[in-house]
């Protein structure tokens, strides 16, 4: 006869159990304390959105990338507006413009202003729109003589003559969503104009915000469906409770952990809090329901309990270490996202199984 391999296992696991449920409310207290320092910890998270991280430092995409900031610097922390107005070929059109771009130069954090009516003129220095070349010249005219000669003020202003573009770069370390809000109130105060923010900056904010939005939405989806699921299943509150509790408290546990390690959650790991949830779910379903036809049956229950666990708990931890070997998969790649997504999948794994492992036992043993 051939011993069977988990007969070793269990009975380690098993006294652990049994340690553990003899000193449930010490247990119990202690989790309580962890999870309130992760919840303090949660609130330090950020979101941050870097589309060159999505591919590999020695691309030929990425050496651009780096190409262009260390020629252009400091272009590359600059804010890009879209000025609107009924027609800039019109005198006070152009000069509102004007007022704008002075109003940006005096924005705390400033470096320079890119716009039309900074473009010099040929040969000298000082503004070409308001200079003397084109004093004798209606708008229209001097708009459409800078776009015929100069390809820059080309690009600058549209054919229409509708629309231009300023570009407003920012000092070293001073960009981000304060200094972009600070531009974008600035630009608000002249009348006649509208300005949108539509540089990359921007893109990378709006990105952000749906992130943001999408973990706003799906996680607390995940967790309703859950909830109902669950209570279909087993019609009772306090199966619910039990199996939806430990799920909850170990994506509490990763924010915590995101929060003091400051990794930032970035697009390729939005859908990460949604599978950890599920994963965990699913864990304390099977702990649940082999707990409870163990404590119905015969015996202490507290010992009936620690044996369901027992025999439960090697098989969550295989599910937890096969997700977590998928995400050791990824540090493979060169990309710098798919490196994060993959400690960070790993370190949610092993929380979520320590949240299912560790609450599940003082909550059957509570209710």
């Amino acid at each position: 006869m051939h011993a069977d391999p988990t007969d070793f296992s269990r009975p380690g696991i098993e006294r652990f159990f049994d340690g553990l449920l003899a000193r449930a409310s010490w247990v119990a207290g202690l989790l309580v304390v962890f999870t309130l320092l992760a919840g303090w910890q949660a609130t330090n998270v950020e979101v941050a959105v870097n589309l060159s991280g999505l591919i590999g430092p020695e691309t030929a995409g990425a050496q651009a990338i780096r190409d262009y900031e260390a020629r252009f610097e400091p272009l590359r922390a600059e804010e890009v507006l879209v000025v609107n107005a009924a027609s800039f070929a019109d005198e006070q059109a152009l000069a509102a413009l004007e007022d704008l771009v002075l109003e940006l130069q005096f924005v705390d954090g400033v470096d320079s202003v890119v716009s039309l009516a900074g473009l010099p003129a040929p040969g000298r220095d000082g503004a070409w729109l308001s200079g003397p070349e084109l004093s004798g010249l209606t708008p229209l005219e001097r708009l459409q003589t800078m776009r015929s000669t100069n390809p820059l003020a080309a690009q600058l202003v549209s054919e229409d003559m509708t629309s231009t573009v300023v570009v407003v770069i920012s000092q070293e370390g001073q960009g981000g969503d304060g200094f972009a809000a600070e531009v974008m109130q600035a630009a608000a105060q002249i009348s006649g104009l509208t300005a949108h923010n539509v540089g990359l900056a921007a893109v990378q904010r709006a990105i952000a915000r749906e992130l943001i939005r999408d973990l706003q939405v799906l996680a607390p989806a995940a967790i309703v469906l859950c909830f109902v699921l669950a209570l279909l299943f087993f019609r009772s509150w306090r199966a619910v409770t039990v199996i939806a509790v430990p799920p909850i408290i170990g994506l509490l546990w990763f924010f915590g952990w995101l929060g003091v390690t400051g990794t930032a959650i970035d697009p390729v790991m939005g859908a990460l809090p949604v599978l950890l949830i599920i994963l965990a779910f699913s864990d304390t379903i099977h702990a649940y329901h082999a707990g409870l036809h163990r404590v119905q049956g015969r015996g202490p229950p507290k010992r009936a309990l620690a044996r369901a666990l027992a025999e439960t708990a090697p098989a969550a931890a295989m599910t937890s270490v096969t997700t977590a070997i998928a995400f050791a998969s990824l540090s493979l790649t060169d990309s710098p996202s798919l490196k994060t997504m993959s400690y960070t999948g790993i370190a949610g794994m092993m929380l979520s199984l320590a949240a299912v492992l560790l609450i599940t036992p003082v909550l059957m043993w509570a209710l």
